[in-house]
């Protein structure tokens, strides 16, 4: 009886462990496609934090005072010339 007892209180919190971790890998990847999304749109965000940086012109992000740099170079596709902070 110990054995399933203990199998019984282990197994939920296994599954919450891998929904935890899953959930973590899901947000990144939407995040990243939202950002790519309203970059390809023209929007000027922060592609470290997602902070609106319309009408900024100093070039660094004043939410996580990263440089607001191209998305393509974060992407590494090729086209460094390319800025989505326009």
């Amino acid at each position: 009886f110990r054995r399933f007892a203990f199998s019984l209180l282990v197994f939920p919190l296994v599954c919450l462990c891998v929904q935890f971790f899953w959930m973590l890998v899901a947000r990144r990847s939407v995040q990243r496609r939202v950002r790519i999304a309203l970059c390809e749109m023209g929007e000027a965000i922060c592609w470290a934090c997602g902070y609106n940086l319309r009408g900024n012109v100093s070039g660094i992000c004043p939410e996580c005072g990263k440089p607001a740099y191209s998305a393509s170079a974060e992407l590494g596709d090729g086209r460094e010339g390319e800025d989505c902070h326009d």
